[in-house]
């Protein structure tokens, strides 16, 4: 008797780890993603990088705004039209941009002035 016990035991314990090693690679898996995105973003971030969200403005001044993702602050960019930046240029958008702002009227009421000097695509997650 006490050798079924032993049989049904071990089997038990053998079957539930086994189901249990197969959720570790999906959790592990996602956990390499994250760090990936984080470890991009810092680096983008070191290059004077900001994450920012384009968005479409219904004002006439400035068509297009970007909404900096650690302040919450709109920018009016003056050049998102300009060929580098066209392929990017879709509404609610990331990206991460190298801008300086400019010392002009501005266009809308919301966002102020700047010039991009860079932008490139966020990485999708």
């Amino acid at each position: 008797m006490s050798t079924i016990i032993k049989v049904a035991l071990a089997s038990f314990l053998l079957l539930n780890s086994a189901c249990n090693s197969a959720k570790d690679p999906a959790d592990n898996s996602t956990t390499e993603a994250e760090n990936k995105t984080v470890t991009m973003e810092r680096d983008w971030q070191k290059e004077g990088f900001v994450k920012a969200m384009i968005k479409q403005n219904k004002d006439k001044g400035c068509p297009m705004i970007l909404v900096l993702d650690k302040t919450g602050e709109a920018i009016d960019p003056i050049n998102i039209d300009a060929e580098p930046f066209a392929a990017m240029r879709k509404p609610e958008t990331e990206v991460y941009i190298k801008f300086r702002r400019l010392r002009m009227p501005n266009r809308c009421e919301m966002a102020g002035p700047v010039e991009i000097e860079s932008m490139e695509p966020a990485a999708k997650e």
